[in-house]
């Protein structure tokens, strides 16, 4: 995984990461749980995720230093591959295999960032042809 964060993302504290399970209810919580997903394996998604270095942009920036960070995730992550792994559920089943995940980072709450985020991913996806996954 190679994280790319814009300026404005604020990872979530451990404090917050404590109280989600104040914040989902029960169906939110047994949704996840049909797919293999806990409290505890998001609180370790983040604290990975956050420790994973990567590369900060400016979002109100020049193009230029988002063209800069989609090249070097390219870089990063080309002709790497992830090893296949599997989960199967009651529901699902999926695979990833050769896939490199890249994650933009930015604020979920203000519709330009995510915007933003979007064209990011575009871009990125016409660099490494389709062979990133865009979270």
């Amino acid at each position: 995984i190679f994280p790319i964060a814009f300026d404005d993302f604020t990872p979530p504290s451990p404090v917050f990461l404590d109280t989600l399970d104040r914040l989902w209810d029960h169906g939110q919580t047994s949704e996840l749980a049909a797919f293999g997903l806990t409290l505890r394996h998001i609180r370790e998604a983040y604290a990975k995720l956050t420790a994973t270095p990567g590369v900060e942009v400016e979002r109100t920036g020049p193009l230029a230093s988002w063209e800069a960070a989609a090249q070097l995730a390219a870089d990063r992550t080309k002709g790497k591959q992830l090893r296949e792994t599997q989960r199967v559920t009651p529901r699902a089943r999926t695979t990833t295999a050769g896939v490199q995940q890249v994650v933009i980072l930015s604020n979920a709450y203000d519709s330009e960032a995510l915007c933003v985020g979007r064209v990011l991913g575009r871009q990125l996806k016409g660099l490494m042809q389709d062979t990133v996954q865009c979270c």
